[in-house]
């Protein structure tokens, strides 16, 4: 499977009620490290909805295998972070219905350690959807999934409109609900990974894993979905 992009989500500036890290060069870095990073392993798309003057920022122009798609910011930044940024997703999907065939969605600043491997899960995968939920919770985790595009565009196009933090509606709970509703054919991630980054929502580092447990929590996800058929984390 060589058509698949990858798709980072940024906000330079961010425009939400619910984001504790707001330090803008910091994010900038993080958003430069982590494009960097992902262009090694597959094209990149990089879309952006804040104020921040991204186009003019030399820095980002000139990262090799990236596609950069700039938005004006939203006007439901009461709605919150999920809301803004699958308004922009969706609107990037509209206009590039011809686009590959298969993505993989990250936050962007979010870098995910050992990334050859989730590709490779993506890569070999005969499933529509790859990714973490919680059943307990009635939650997906979207900042990292894997999808193939004509089911995205057939069942989760415009989905984004019923997410409201404010009333404690987030992105994760409207996806778990479409991959339930809808039946989707997904599956767990089969490896643990680290996260090399702060967190928007609470402006703290994500606790990093030893390489034990990474691999413990690896094969733990192989037992859960082969030998427990259980497809969810919690």
């Amino acid at each position: 499977m060589n058509d698949i992009t990858i798709i980072l989500t940024g906000t330079i500036k961010p425009n939400a009620i619910f984001t504790e890290f707001n330090d803008i060069e910091k994010r900038r870095k993080d958003y430069l490290k982590a494009l960097k990073y992902y262009t090694k392993y597959a094209p990149v798309v990089f879309l952006e909805n804040s104020e921040y003057d991204l186009l003019n920022d030399k820095e980002f122009s000139i990262i090799d295998n990236l596609t950069i798609y700039k938005m004006n910011p939203s006007k439901y930044y009461l709605k919150g972070k999920g809301f803004q940024e699958f308004e922009m997703f969706d609107a990037y999907i509209a206009q590039h219905l011809n686009m590959s065939k298969f993505f993989i969605k990250i936050t962007g600043r979010y870098i995910i350690e050992d990334f050859e491997k989730i590709l490779k899960e993506c890569v070999y995968t005969s499933f529509d959807m790859i990714i973490d939920i919680s059943k307990k919770r009635y939650w997906a985790d979207t900042y990292l999934f894997f999808m193939k595009t004509n089911i995205y565009i057939k069942y989760f196009f415009n989905c984004y409109k019923e997410a409201d933090d404010s009333k404690g509606i987030y992105i994760e709970h409207v996806f778990f609900k479409y991959i339930m509703k809808y039946n989707i054919k997904y599956r767990i991630f089969f490896n643990e990974y680290n996260i090399l980054a702060v967190s928007g929502s609470t402006g703290k580092k994500y606790i990093m894993k030893s390489k034990i447990k990474i691999l413990r929590r690896s094969i733990r996800r192989r037992y859960r979905f082969y030998l427990l058929k259980r497809n969810y984390l919690k």
